[in-house]
């Protein structure tokens, strides 16, 4: 892949966590786990008191690295202004069972009521974790298009940032909780997930990392995977047909089996940030000295992040879309 530059609806963003959260399902530790300290638990997204009024999704579960990365809302971006007729991105939720051709007619049909000349124009449709779309619209309609028949929520199309604010090398972080004979570069899959102290290697196993990306040449992965994979070249080319967002996602190689960028629709998950290549190092590095919880399991990418920076929930929600069309375990 070329580099590049610089169930309700929004609890599914807390999925864009799951990779930090799960890897230890693919390998139990021979040791009970130490509880949680709370001082490593991330900073909540940020507030503004100039947030917009409109209803956004609860993102009280943003993705935090180990590194000091953290998702945050950006305090100083609203989304809607003081302009109704501006133009935003709105996610759309429908009931079950309910048509999306037919919905959408009506939604047209009060955003054209709403705003003489306007309407509603899909970006992206969800068929498998829930059935609706993505939309931009003018964000005045929206309270219009929550009253259509058949809505089941509609919301602000809200847009995440990564940001560094902390270090872990400070007294007190991971450095000084790992052991003499703990190598100093896998501190967090052996100090957070005990990657050191398993027997399990995630032999069949897929873990998607639904992030910023990741970089599939690093020297991190270049190791041979163990037993029979779980998706095999051909099996990822039956699959990408029935996907939504990601038809043209890639097989990359064994321990890639599959790649999008959900962000900027198209197939170069390559990241600009290094906090996917890092999760997914956690989860499932395999080199010699470098190794994560499960480093036999194949790991799919789902890039999420834009390639000029911004983590949208509307491509958090395709990817996982078409994740339950893959079927991965973590």
């Amino acid at each position: 892949m070329t580099s590049k530059k610089p169930v309700a609806l929004l609890a599914l963003v807390g999925a864009c966590a799951l990779a930090m959260a799960t890897p230890a399902s693919l390998a139990s530790p021979l040791t009970p786990a130490p509880q949680t300290d709370p001082s490593l638990a991330g900073p909540q997204p940020a507030t503004s008191d100039n947030a917009p009024a409109l209803p956004v999704g609860d993102l009280a579960t943003a993705l935090t690295s180990k590194n000091g990365e953290t998702l945050v809302a950006p305090s100083s971006q609203d989304p809607v202004g003081e302009d109704p007729a501006r133009v935003v991105s709105i996610i759309v939720q429908l009931d079950d069972g309910v048509d999306p051709a037919g919905a959408l007619a009506s939604i047209n049909q009060v955003v054209a009521q709403s705003f003489p000349g306007s309407t509603a124009q899909v970006t992206r449709e969800y068929s498998n974790t829930l059935t609706g779309f993505a939309l931009d619209a003018p964000a005045g309609s929206l309270d219009a298009i929550r009253a259509v028949s058949g809505v089941k929520g509609a919301f602000l199309d809200r847009e995440m940032q990564v940001t560094d604010d902390m270090s872990v090398d400070a007294e007190g972080g991971f450095e000084a909780s790992r052991l003499p004979n703990q190598n100093p570069d896998n501190l967090s899959a052996q100090v957070i997930m005990h990657a050191d102290q398993v027997s399990q290697k995630g032999q069949g196993k897929v873990v998607a990392i639904i992030d910023t990306g990741v970089d599939t040449s690093h020297p991190a992965f270049a190791g041979a995977l163990t037993g029979a994979p779980a998706l095999s070249a051909d099996g990822v080319a039956a699959l990408t047909p029935t996907l939504g967002g990601g038809k043209t996602g890639v097989y990359v190689s064994e321990k890639f089996p599959f790649a999008y960028d959900y962000a900027d629709d198209d197939n170069d998950a390559s990241p600009s940030d290094p906090h996917g290549t890092h999760v997914a190092g956690i989860a499932a590095a395999n080199a010699d000295e470098i190794m994560g919880v499960a480093p036999d399991a194949q790991i799919i990418v789902a890039k999420v992040e834009r390639d000029g920076g911004g983590i949208p929930d509307s491509a958090i929600i395709a990817a996982l879309d078409d994740m339950a069309v893959l079927h991965p375990d973590v």
